[in-house]
């Protein structure tokens, strides 16, 4: 009896630290917040310290497909929502919101000279999802990138004009 009682003892930490981060993965930054607040000093620190981790990891999952946009900034606020971890925050989300903003417009440039109304409109509802998240600067910056890029495919011959100018206007729609 006494084994069984310890072993709930020691189990029942780990559960609560599975369900910290599980609503992290559902991104309830509400739930987040009070299953963190409930966690002992020592588990608080346990968790801080697998946190940039566990935020890389979200970024993969992301990269391979494996999660949406939605659900990886829903996990990174919830992430955000503990308030010691704006860092992590800030430097994940742009990694992950200049992913995004660049597939969409790839997505969109595509459509457009491909003359694909429905993915047009699918890029076009990327873009507003991402520019949601972003400040003006940032997305400024990110968009002189993308021109930057694409003007160099035009040098190496890869594009000719026409596709160069179809990519400048839709960048020039998004300024």
């Amino acid at each position: 009896m006494i084994i069984l009682g310890v072993g709930v003892v020691f189990l029942y930490s780990d559960y609560q630290l599975y369900r910290f981060f599980k609503s992290i993965d559902k991104g309830d930054w509400t739930v987040t917040k009070e299953y963190y607040d409930d966690l002992t000093p020592s588990q608080q620190q346990t968790a801080m310290s697998h946190m940039d981790g566990y935020a890389q990891e979200l970024c993969r999952e992301y990269a391979n497909g494996d999660r949406t946009y939605q659900e990886v900034t829903a996990s990174l606020d919830a992430i955000n929502s503990l308030g010691n971890k704006e860092d992590i925050y800030n430097r994940r989300i742009t990694e992950i919101n200049y992913n995004e903003l660049k597939g969409a417009v790839e997505a969109l440039y595509k459509a457009n000279t491909t003359y694909d109304t429905d993915g047009a409109v699918k890029a076009k509802n990327r873009i507003d999802d991402v520019q949601k998240r972003m400040d003006t600067a940032t997305k400024e910056s990110l968009l002189i990138q993308m021109l930057n890029d694409k003007y160099q495919e035009y040098l190496d011959c890869k594009i000719d004009e026409s596709k160069m100018e179809t990519f400048i206007g839709i960048v020039s729609g998004m300024s």
